[in-house]
């Protein structure tokens, strides 16, 4: 549980920086050259990249909580019948 936590607290830092790096969105691209509106959408989709990374990390550890979650349940129902 300590390590969960210890990784929790380092990816809501990770998100605060990557929510930092997220333009407004108001912000007007119409004075951009086509290589500074490049820059910029390179730097947004990096920034999806990674923040799509932690998510599916989260989405991958709440499946396999699932899966324990039913398998402990199997277990458990098996036992009562015996």
């Amino acid at each position: 549980m300590q390590l969960w936590s210890r990784e929790l607290g380092s990816d809501l830092a990770a998100v605060g920086e990557l929510k930092s790096k997220m333009p407004a969105a108001e912000t007007d691209y119409r004075d951009l050259s086509d290589t500074e509106l490049e820059a910029k959408l390179v730097a947004i989709h990096t920034v999806t990249l990674k923040a799509a990374g932690i998510k599916e990390k989260y989405d991958a550890t709440l499946k396999a909580d699932d899966r324990d979650r039913d398998r402990f349940k199997g277990s458990s129902v098996r036992a009562d019948a015996g």
